[in-house]
């Protein structure tokens, strides 16, 4: 069990995937360049790194914790995380997301317990520079804070907890991203809609890791407390929350550091907030977003600051942001004919999706393909679909290919679906809308489904007979003799 970033990082130490670099590093780029080489060199192996003196700050800097499938299964109190691949993390999350009997409430504890309640800052004393929030690539906008997870609160559908990306303006004030295509969007749009010109926020950094993956996930309902009850069915015991100090919000108990303050919904308050560089490879463009003024903030003695990079493939960012689509595959599940199983893969930044199904008729690989594009993860992000049989590996992109390179006929079985809004950080679409309302930012881009099923003989389009297929493994009986001989074959 681990309760917060430190006992996680304690897990991460001993089994070898943390190191600490003792020697000082600037606050330009250097530890974001340091991160992208480790990339290079270690691909999803880099170890989680902790920046024990920061030019300019006393406070170490935290990177790359849930960089790889198995600290995120780790995150998810995983028995056999050193093991997981995506898929066992995915298909965990997926069982946890439909049995709604193991969501936990979560547990409000004493202040004088809470460990982000050891220091407390108020009004004038409550400022940012002395946390090394750090602006990471050339490209960037300003210093951002790319792991704080942000919790709001509707009166109608109580907190939300997700991670966006905030913007540093000054010691006391920051932009952060409130799409409407994400809750946060949502209530920033029903608070001014009823005439309040203000809400809490608080942003809580470190702490508790499970909350980062549940904080992805777009949970059946909006907010009413889904993060922390999936977080608490996940740690298998209610996550420990606590009052805020200036807002009437409840935020994790063991987080490093907590920032509060309030969230103005005016129109004439939206600041200008970016470019930054986003999961995709591409820097996002500017936006017009709303600020927050800092309140207090409250914090462990001695805090770590956890970061992580943006851009690289395979960054922490890119790799967190691959699991989120839980929701979206269980409605999958539930309205396509034959589902088998669904991809978000990473090498496509999220923007196609890749689904198997068990085929019994002509057309049911478009049909699967319509269904993921109407879906409201579809709307909001998808700008393809691949589908493919049963025997395809949805996470092996080398099947995927090959079912592309040999089951399509482009005429017959890859469908264009005009411009439609998508995601507005969509490098691919063709325009952004100009913003007819606060929050609502869009691409305009097509839409198209690649069919790479097996097609049957009479399928429309189609002059011959199916080609003969030659399943991927031999004979079973002969398979299994060989096993036994590959010793006597002397084979390496």
């Amino acid at each position: 069990m681990h309760k917060d970033l430190r006992d996680f990082l304690k897990i991460l130490e001993e089994e070898n995937q943390l190191i600490r670099v003792k020697e000082e590093v600037d606050d330009k780029y250097e530890i974001a360049t340091i991160l992208w080489e480790l990339h290079e060199k270690m691909g999803m192996d880099a170890p989680a790194v902790i920046f024990e003196k920061v030019k300019g700050y006393e406070v170490p800097v935290v990177k790359n914790v849930l960089g790889n499938y198995k600290r995120i299964a780790l995150a998810c109190h995983m028995e056999n995380w050193k093991k997981a691949t995506k898929r066992d993390v995915v298909m965990h999350l997926v069982d946890v997301f439909k049995d709604r009997s193991k969501w936990l409430k979560p547990k409000e504890i004493d202040p004088k317990d809470a460990p982000c309640k050891e220091v407390v800052k108020i009004g004038d004393e409550a400022n940012l520079d002395w946390i090394p929030i750090l602006k990471w690539h050339p490209h960037d906008g300003g210093p951002y804070i790319l792991m704080g997870e942000a919790i709001t609160k509707d009166p109608k559908w109580g907190h939300n907890v997700g991670v966006y990306r905030i913007m540093k303006r000054d010691s006391k004030t920051c932009n952060i991203v409130a799409s409407a295509l994400q809750d946060i969007g949502i209530y920033v749009s029903r608070a001014r809609i009823k005439k309040r010109e203000e809400i809490d926020i608080a942003i809580a950094i470190g702490g508790d890791q499970t909350l980062y993956v549940t904080g992805g996930i777009k949970s059946p309902e909006i907010g009413r407390d889904n993060e922390y009850l999936i977080a608490g069915a996940l740690k298998g015991e209610p996550v420990e929350v606590v009052k805020g100090e200036t807002v009437d919000l409840l935020v994790p108990a063991n987080a490093e550091i907590v920032i509060e303050g309030k969230l103005s919904t005016k129109v004439e308050d939206l600041k200008e907030e970016g470019p930054f560089s986003e999961w995709m490879g591409y820097a996002g463009a500017k936006t017009l977003q709303p600020i927050f003024k800092v309140t207090a903030i409250t914090h462990r003695k001695s805090p770590y600051y956890q970061s992580c990079i943006s851009a690289h493939p395979l960054s922490e960012t890119t790799v967190l942001y691959s699991i989120p689509y839980i929701r979206f595959y269980v409605e999958m599940s539930e309205r396509i004919p034959g589902f088998r199983d669904l991809n978000m893969p990473l090498e496509l930044r999220m923007f196609y999706a890749v689904i198997s199904i068990k085929k019994r008729y002509p057309g049911w690989g478009k049909t699967a393909g319509y269904a993921a594009l109407g879906s409201g993860y579809g709307t909001a992000n998808l700008v393809g679909v691949i589908v493919v049989d049963e025997d395809v590996d949805v996470y092996d992109m080398n099947q995927v290919m090959t079912a592309i390179a040999t089951r399509v006929d482009p005429e017959l079985d890859i469908v264009i679906l005009p411009p439609t809004t998508t995601h507005s950080l969509n490098p691919s679409a063709r325009a952004i809308l100009p913003v007819r309302e606060p929050g609502l930012a869009f691409g305009m881009c097509s839409r198209m489904i690649i069919d790479a099923t097996r097609k049957f003989e009479d399928e429309y389009g189609r002059a011959r007979a199916t080609p003969n297929y030659v399943e991927r493994s031999p004979d079973p009986e002969t398979l299994e003799k060989v096993r036994q001989k590959w010793k006597e074959y002397g084979l390496p």
